[in-house]
């Protein structure tokens, strides 16, 4: 799934939030466990919370202005 990306096409600046989505989602498959503990809640993957906070970054959001 993560080898069919291109990195180089996102290494450039881009201003498309769905491609920042994206990236950030890929670059969470390849680092993160998907799971931060066995017996956890299984409700989001470690990835999904990775492009999340990544896309609060890129949209120069705090918490109250994401909620």
């Amino acid at each position: 799934m993560a080898r069919n990306f291109r990195i180089d096409s996102c290494m450039r600046m881009t201003k498309s939030p769905r491609t920042i989505l994206n990236f950030a989602y890929v670059i969470g498959q390849i680092v993160l466990a998907p799971y931060y503990h066995q017996f956890g809640p299984k409700r989001f993957i470690q990835p999904q919370l990775f492009a999340c906070l990544v896309f609060k970054e890129f949209m120069q959001l705090d918490y109250r202005k994401l909620a």
